[in-house]
């Protein structure tokens, strides 16, 4: 599956939805912004887990899942279950990995869970490679491939560590590698431990572009919390309550997906942006909205003003 379709199911409302497995990670990055580490929170309840499973299997409009973390291989019982679950209920599945289980040659569980997959996202910057070395990342990305999936190299986008890893893509699997690898450019996001770190040597953080994609990717999280976007923030219980709703049924998942889908104000902020709904709303035109603010702080004002408005 390549970044270009797995995008385009991403804008589509009700398309796509991110489950986030745990907070459990074996390395701890100083960029996380999920502050993933190995003690991190993860699956305590594996029969609610299932009965999230089969309320996302059961969405026949839901045609990608994504799996991510903390580090999802760092749970083999849970990530075992819900690509098996969400594989023979015809989902694309599209994982979300730092490759660390590639420094030696993959157990035949891992093989299994990549032959399942239609994309794995990769992750790889001047951080990573402290805890991943570029040649377990190429071991995973070779791995991935065999298994009939498509590797997405996913790096911060500063120019020479992008040169970097691209020269060694090139170097390993030929002057053609784009047709078999994507590569997806990141910005900075200083959230988490991230926040501690002062001068980057990365690209700087972007503002806000008047538009916010995640709003279009709910996030479905191990213990039965969902959040209406994907957003780092907000998946660590940050932003206002209306992003957060509880489940632990096939049914009430099923229902609140719906709900998030079918709700006025974020199908707005999807189709429009955030300058369109400020522009057109008169509760909210007295916002002073500018490019350099970032999207989750002009998000959490527009929502915290119109749903303690019901609108």
């Amino acid at each position: 599956m390549y970044l270009k379709e797995i995008q385009k199911h991403r804008l589509q409302r009700g398309n796509s939805l991110l489950l986030f497995l745990t907070f459990r990670c074996p390395i701890s990055c100083s960029h996380c912004s999920m502050n993933a580490g190995t003690e991190g929170a993860c699956i305590q309840d594996f029969s609610l887990l299932g009965n999230l499973l089969t309320g996302v299997a059961g969405i026949d409009s839901l045609k990608m899942v994504a799996i991510s973390g903390g580090e999802p291989f760092s749970e083999k019982r849970g990530l075992t279950l819900a690509v098996d679950m969400l594989y023979h209920a015809g989902k694309k599945i599209v994982l979300y990995s730092n490759g660390f289980w590639a420094k030696n040659s993959p157990p035949t569980w891992i093989k299994s869970i990549l032959s399942k997959t239609s994309a794995v996202f990769l992750s790889t910057d001047q951080y990573h490679q402290e805890w991943v070395t570029e040649a377990t990342l190429i071991k995973a990305c070779q791995a991935v491939l065999e298994s009939g999936s498509r590797p997405v190299v996913q790096i911060l986008d500063f120019l020479p560590v992008v040169e970097q890893a691209k020269n060694t893509l090139q170097k390993t699997f030929g002057q053609d590698w784009e047709s078999s690898i994507d590569m997806n450019l990141i910005p900075f996001i200083s959230y988490g431990r991230a926040s501690q770190i002062k001068n980057l040597d990365s690209s700087t953080e972007q503002g806000s572009t008047g538009f916010c994609y995640a709003i279009n990717s709910p996030t479905l999280r191990y213990d039965g919390t969902i959040f209406a976007c994907c957003q780092e923030q907000v998946i660590t219980g940050e932003g206002p309550s209306c992003l957060r709703y509880q489940v632990s049924s096939a049914s009430e998942i099923q229902q609140t997906l719906e709900n998030i889908a079918r709700d006025p104000v974020f199908s707005f902020l999807s189709q429009y942006g955030f300058h369109g709904l400020i522009q057109h709303h008169p509760l909210l035109q007295d916002i002073s909205w500018q490019n350099s603010q970032k999207s989750c702080e002009i998000c959490w004002q527009i929502l915290n003003r119109l749903k303690k408005k019901n609108c």
